[in-house]
């Protein structure tokens, strides 16, 4: 962390303990998302880091006059340390089973045990960046807790202090057709209409991004790395708005989206045109608690009745038809070739001498993946992270200085968004030779990797169980790793992407059509990191007859890039994890080997060899 940082740190905390005086509060909450939920921000909205100086992500903060509290989950352990003051910022960092929410709560209420009635402790939040589900896991059984005040402040106090902050991003917003998404506009209307009708509501509000710019099949460059556009959207029966930005909707767009009957209207109109439609008689509003702010549904609330349910459009979102399948399976068979050409340049460049630091891999690997056909843009910042830099989980900082040296690992954890699909991929080398430390860690990895890639599962089985499955290989190992297993990944659209994920905790039934990552890994601080990450789509194993009258489904790898072989211990593979292996280099040999240069597919042909 810089002196400049260190000062603005300071000056920041300064200015929020006046915010907290004037408003009369002890503490302030901040979520680490945005007014839609937003995981990457753009940097008008980096609230926490302006604060802080941390970068990463899913870290909430607790501003108090004194001090701010920043409670840090596995993935960024080792990064914290480097990038806030500790003479403002006290850093906490998470266990596998705890949550920044829970020790935030566990805080205030030794606070709360300290206050008294006559002044209890007042906690202020901006209702328009927290979810009703946060809000409710944050209070917990301290909700009605007499000693603690719970504010909503309509004013959010970070913006009130940051005199420098950034503007706007301004980026035109473009259609995309069925063409590349499967299903006209007027279609994915109809299909949430039918299921708000069935769910017995009339309305929606949406807040989150991905989910407006798959409904309207439009896209946009407002936040990093994810073609959305910063927008509001209300669906009725019988109508459909857009609020956006001034400008940021082109003529020729507002025409073809008017043709479908959205109505564009400015950003700022949103939660008064809400309110007056809530405010109708016979309005029956939908609300996903995880999906919305408090904000919106302090509003609907107010003014109508409410059913509580998923937001139909992420899960219609999150099952890929047809189309989308097939643009994911290019994109990533595009990315995947971009990987193999990267991988033999730096082996055949570190041979040679060349001084291969963080900076110059990734400009190497990101050259290659724009040389591709309809690259439109990263999906996330390109994590390259060599020597014990690789044991940063997200890393993203590609040090000019950070240079390899024989032995050191390198970890490359990146994605693209070409026109129709998004990848996301992972893979770990070493530089020279490996040691069998490295080879025996690595291949602990790899089992786990094939234990869940290779699985066949049955209509209901959860994100929870395969989490299991792919844990249990390194568990017998004594080994483990502070990060989920896998995460949704959207079609030309975010990275990461709910319902579904392969983590601990998550209770969503995996269906076909949904694209997960899989990405098993082991980290070891001063020593390196190791993660392996494949893009699957869920398909139907038609080759296994239905039990109990549930269908088997499996993972189809859309990810195309070998594994280390000089990392690989062959010997303690199992015959049906070598299986697997020789099928899945198969698919890499047929599909990405053709395509390639004589020297390159000499390479590929080596490192598939089993």
């Amino acid at each position: 962390m810089t002196q400049a940082t260190h000062k603005t740190s300071r000056e920041a905390l300064a200015g929020m303990a006046a915010r907290l005086q004037a408003h009369q509060l002890d503490a302030y909450y901040l979520p680490p998302e945005d007014e839609h939920l937003n995981e990457y921000l753009p940097e008008n909205k980096k609230r926490i880091t302006w604060l802080t100086g941390f970068a990463g992500e899913s870290a909430p903060l607790l501003v108090t006059a004194g001090r701010f509290y920043l409670y840090v989950d596995g993935r960024f352990h080792i990064q914290v340390d480097d990038e806030v003051d500790a003479a403002v910022t006290e850093a906490h960092k998470l266990g596998p089973d705890e949550s920044g929410d829970q020790c935030i709560q566990k805080f205030l209420k030794q606070q709360a045990d300290q206050a008294t009635m006559q002044k209890p402790y007042c906690v202020g939040y901006d209702p328009f960046l927290v979810s009703p589900n946060r809000l409710k896991r944050l209070q917990g059984d301290l909700k009605d807790n007499p000693n603690l005040s719970w504010c909503p402040i309509p004013e959010n106090l970070v913006d009130a202090v940051w005199s420098d902050r950034p503007a706007l991003p301004k980026t035109p917003a473009f259609l995309v057709g069925p063409d590349l998404t499967g299903k006209s506009t007027a279609d994915k209307l109809a299909e949430i209409r039918a299921a708000l009708k069935n769910a017995g509501a009339t309305l929606l509000p949406i807040t989150r991004l991905d989910d407006i710019a798959w409904l309207y099949n439009l896209r946009g460059g407002d936040i990093p790395y994810n073609p959305v556009l910063e927008a509001y959207a209300i669906l009725t029966a019988t109508h459909a708005y857009l609020f956006t930005r001034e400008n940021s909707i082109p003529a020729k767009v507002q025409s073809e989206l008017a043709a479908n009957g959205i109505e564009i209207e400015l950003y700022t109109r949103y939660p008064q045109t809400l309110k007056t439609l809530v405010s109708k008689p016979q309005t029956t509003v939908l609300v996903d608690r995880g999906g919305v702010t408090t904000g919106t549904l302090d509003i609907v609330t107010a003014h109508a009745p409410v059913v509580e349910n998923d937001n139909p459009v992420t899960l219609a979102k999150a099952l890929k038809n047809p189309t989308e399948i097939d643009k994911m399976r290019l994109a990533n068979f595009r990315a995947s070739r971009a990987i193999i050409r990267h991988l033999m340049w730096v082996e055949k460049a570190f041979s040679e001498g060349q001084r291969l630091s963080e900076a110059v891999v990734r400009d190497n690997l990101e050259a290659k993946y724009k040389e591709e056909p309809e690259f439109f843009d990263l999906s996330f910042p390109t994590i390259p992270g060599i020597g014990t830099n690789s044991a940063i989980i997200h890393y993203s900082h590609a040090n000019p200085d950070q240079v390899g040296q024989a032995g050191d690992f390198y970890l490359l954890d990146s994605g693209c968004q070409y026109l129709g699909g998004t990848t996301d991929t992972t893979r770990t080398t070493v530089l020279g030779k490996s040691s069998p430390e490295q080879i025996e860690k690595y291949t602990a990895v790899l089992k786990a990797h094939i234990a869940c890639a290779a699985m066949r599962f049955p209509e209901g089985t959860k994100g929870m169980q395969l989490d299991a499955v792919c844990r249990e290989p390194m568990w017998q190992l004594g080994l483990d790793f502070a990060h989920g297993t896998g995460h949704g990944v959207g079609a030309f659209l975010n990275v990461h992407e709910g319902p579904n994920r392969i983590s601990r905790v998550c209770s969503v039934v995996f269906q076909a059509g949904m694209v997960t990552s899989i990405e098993p890994g082991y980290y070891q601080k001063d020593w390196g990191g190791i993660r392996l990450e494949n893009l699957y789509v869920v398909v139907e194993d038609t080759g296994k007859p239905a039990f109990m009258g549930k269908k088997w489904l499996a993972f189809d790898s859309l990810t195309l890039a070998p594994f280390e072989k000089k990392l690989i211990d062959f010997s303690a593979l199992a015959p049906v994890e070598l299986a697997w292996l020789k099928t899945h280099y198969q698919k890499i040999m047929t599909q990405v080997g053709p395509t390639l240069s004589p020297a390159e597919q000499t390479w590929l042909a080596a490192q598939c060899d089993i």
